[in-house]
């Protein structure tokens, strides 16, 4: 078992769609190495079980540190928020087909509605009606997974997707090794066979940041498009 067990609630036994507009209203958690889920995941892994190769949508996610910082000085922290395509277990290939948009103040701060467009031309990302990115599409050109070819031009997301709303904690898919907060280096290493156990152990160091570590939904909305 994991040091944290998180909850998820999905769609997937009673609601699925392919192609519209999800809006999702939410305030983000605050808290170290706490990250939400606003999810769109395969109905059915058509291109394959295992690393993403049937895809993942994230319609918005942070990373709830208050400061959090990458190896060579840029700002991950909760003042961040990211949104695309999930296509690898890598995390340091987490964001190659996502966008962000940074700002002076923590998301976690209050309810923001988080919205993607997706089309079979293009995925649009929005916050509170604003767009403010559209990462490049055509995956199967970057030769990522061969069956992609076998689908449409937005392959692996040309089929139906369910909605996941959750909580994940750690791990290592959404932290690169050698983060810093104001205090500490990220206490764990990936591919380390203690990671989960050196996580645990340095709990005196997290936990007191976790004043909100709740993910709070108020809707969500899909429209046709």
């Amino acid at each position: 078992m994991p040091p944290v067990v998180a909850p998820r609630l999905s769609t997937k036994e009673s609601f699925a769609f392919k192609y519209g507009r999800i809006e999702i209203r939410a305030k983000f958690p605050k808290g170290d190495w706490l990250v939400p889920l606003l999810l769109l995941q395969p109905l059915m892994e058509a291109y394959g079980q295992t690393g993403y190769e049937s895809g993942q949508l994230r319609v918005a996610m942070i990373r709830g540190n208050q400061h959090l910082r990458l190896p060579h000085g840029k700002l991950i922290d909760g003042r961040t928020v990211f949104a695309g395509a999930v296509l690898s277990t890598e995390a340091s290939q987490r964001e190659d087909f996502m966008v962000q948009q940074r700002r002076s103040v923590h998301f976690g701060d209050e309810f923001h509605l988080y919205s993607l467009i997706w089309s079979s031309q293009s995925l649009r990302f929005l916050i509170d009606g604003q767009e403010y990115g559209k990462p490049l599409t055509g995956f199967a050109e970057s030769n990522l997974n061969p069956s992609w070819h076998r689908g449409g031009p937005m392959a692996p997301f040309d089929r139906m997707f369910y909605i996941t709303l959750g909580l994940s904690v750690g791990g290592f898919g959404d932290f690169v090794d050698e983060l810093r907060t104001s205090s500490f280096e990220k206490p764990w290493i990936n591919k380390h066979p203690q990671a989960k156990l050196n996580f645990w152990q340095s709990q005196d160091q997290w936990l007191p940041t976790w004043k909100q570590p709740t993910l709070l939904v108020d809707y969500v909305r899909v429209y046709a498009i």
